[in-house]
């Protein structure tokens, strides 16, 4: 028994090969439009109402509700960035062939939308070429900048003393430390030598305190 022939993936279609589901992985290899998140779920749309011609002619209202999107002001929003990058292009559904308007289902009036599979060919090629390196001057910089960062801090912890919590560590040693450690000449236990201030009732009654 013959092994089934192995079904081509996108990029290794001929461009008379290609169908609306290669349109869509092209909008998603796409840097015009991979990522936004908007435009990936009005792509979906406009591919899921796409005839046998890649056209399709729904509202925008229509996109709307399909894409999950609050109004149709989100699907202009997408389609203009659509047209731009030459994913596709639309007409008024009355300036079509008397051809094309026969298969539309809905009142003439509208745009319709061309799924343009020369845009998805040519994305689909550059989606397969290798990612260009990093310009030399570009890696210099970033490898001078890595080396000037001061290391001493980083140096001077340990991996310890990082993960001590810092209730848990000594108190730190300095001048500070030294003098709250000092006691007077005079000093008995923990009693302090200062004599307290005179309160307002010891002041108004004449006592010394």
């Amino acid at each position: 028994m013959s092994k089934p022939e192995r079904k081509r993936l996108p990029w290794e279609k001929e461009l008379v090969d290609l169908n609306k589901f290669d349109w869509l992985t092209a909008v998603g290899l796409s840097h015009w439009h991979k990522h936004s998140p908007l435009q990936l779920r009005i792509a979906i749309a406009l591919m899921q109402h796409a005839n046998d011609g890649n056209i399709a002619w729904p509202s925008q209202q229509t996109l709307a509700q399909y894409a999950g999107v609050a109004d149709a002001g989100q699907v202009r929003k997408a389609v203009r960035a659509f047209k731009k990058s030459g994913a596709i292009s639309y007409c008024r559904i009355s300036e079509l062939d008397e051809y094309e308007q026969a298969k539309i289902t809905r009142q003439k009036r509208g745009l319709a939308y061309e799924l343009e599979f020369f845009w998805a060919y040519e994305q689909l090629e550059e989606s397969q070429q290798p990612l260009r390196a990093m310009p030399k001057q570009l890696r210099d910089g970033k490898a001078r900048k890595q080396l000037n960062r001061s290391t001493a801090d980083r140096s001077n912890r340990s991996t310890i003393d990082r993960s001590t919590p810092v209730h848990d560590r000594p108190p730190y040693k300095d001048r500070t430390l030294e003098i709250s450690e000092k006691k007077a000449p005079n000093e008995e236990g923990l009693v302090s030598t200062r004599e307290a201030p005179l309160s307002a009732y010891a002041l108004a009654s004449g006592r010394s305190g």
